[in-house]
C-alpha cells in the first residue's frame, strides 16, 4: 500500500510523532473507544497532517505542537466521519 511506502520515508521527528500517537491511542483513547479507532486510522491522520503543515515545523523542539496537530486532524476526521485511507483522502482533495 501507498501508506506503507510513505511511512518508510518519514523523518525521525515524524516517526516520533507517530509513536506518540500510537501511545496516546493505546493508553488514553482505546479505553474510551475500544476497537473503533485503530492505529491504521491514526496513521492516516498523521500522514494527512504531514501534508497540511510545512516541513519546517517538524522539529524535535516542536514535537508536542506537531502531535497536537495530528490529534486535531484525528478529531476532525472523527467528527466528520471522514477517516479513510490516506490514498482515498488524497484523491478526494486533488
Amino acid at each position: 500500500m501507498i501508506e506503507r511506502l510513505l511511512m518508510f520515508d518519514l523523518k525521525i521527528v515524524q516517526m516520533k510523532a507517530y509513536v506518540m500517537t500510537k501511545m496516546i491511542l493505546k493508553e488514553f483513547l482505546q479505553p474510551l473507544v475500544d476497537e473503533r479507532l485503530s492505529t491504521f486510522q491514526m496513521k492516516t491522520a498523521l500522514l494527512f497532517t504531514l501534508e497540511q503543515f510545512p516541513e519546517e515545523i517538524w522539529r524535535d523542539d516542536n514535537l508536542a505542537q506537531c502531535e497536537i496537530y495530528c490529534l486535531d486532524t484525528t478529531k476532525a476526521f472523527l467528527e466528520t466521519r471522514l477517516l479513510s485511507t490516506f490514498h482515498d483522502l488524497l484523491c478526494q482533495f486533488v
